[in-house]
């Protein structure tokens, strides 16, 4: 079976039993039949391979959309901290004004 120039499979036939079973005609049907089924086992491969890096690719989008969550936890956490430190400077300074 060939495929855009590549052997992809080979069909075996025998027949012991009669004589000029395969003749021209039959050879050309079974020739069409098998460039078929070669076209039909690429595809096959193209869209087993597709349907895996579809997988990979939502993977992906996932582990990033996580870790935007993480980041996005850490600047909130970031932010909480510097306002924290904001206001202990405020009220250590108006503490340090108060004994003066």
């Amino acid at each position: 079976m060939i495929n855009q120039t590549k052997l992809s499979g080979i069909i075996y036939l025998e027949n012991n039993l009669m004589e000029g079973v395969f003749n021209e005609q039959r050879l050309r049907l079974l020739e069409l039949i098998a460039s078929q089924i070669a076209v039909a086992l690429e595809n096959a491969r193209l869209y087993t391979q597709l349907s895996n890096q579809k997988e990979q690719i939502e993977n992906l989008l996932n582990l990033t959309k996580e870790m935007s969550k993480s980041d996005s936890k850490v600047a909130a956490g970031i932010i909480a901290l510097s306002l924290k430190q904001g206001i202990k400077r405020q009220m250590l300074s108006k503490a340090a004004c108060q004994l003066v």
